[in-house]
């Protein structure tokens, strides 16, 4: 595990004051931001703890998550992620597309996921 550092403990610290709140279990806003929050820090074990704890998703939750993935590098949970979704929008197919083609070796995924769509 990595040290901690301050923009970590300020991640954290929302995420404390959501719970503490009451936001984190209700608000689909909030859960959204935080694994935001947490993909832009590489935090995507959290991303998907919470994520897998929501109660209700709707697009961004998704497109938040499938990102997440992407970001680490992981294209082929994005995928999975992505065929799984409920909720697909133009950012959903926008964001795999875009992965897919700024991959050295997965230029045939890119059509294919093109030619899909």
């Amino acid at each position: 595990m990595r040290p901690l550092r301050v923009r970590d403990a300020l991640v954290y610290r929302d995420h404390v004051l959501a719970i503490k709140s009451g936001l984190a279990s209700s608000s689909i806003f909030t859960c959204n931001q935080l694994i935001h929050n947490y993909s832009n820090y590489g935090f995507v074990q959290e991303a998907r703890k919470l994520f897998d704890e929501m109660h209700q998703r709707n697009e961004f939750s998704w497109n938040a998550i499938i990102m997440a993935y992407i970001k680490a590098h992981n294209l082929t949970q994005a995928q999975a992620l992505f065929d799984s979704a409920s909720h697909r929008d133009l950012v959903s197919y926008n964001s795999m597309l875009s992965a897919y083609v700024g991959v050295d070796g997965y230029e045939a995924e890119a059509l294919d996921f093109f030619a899909a769509m």
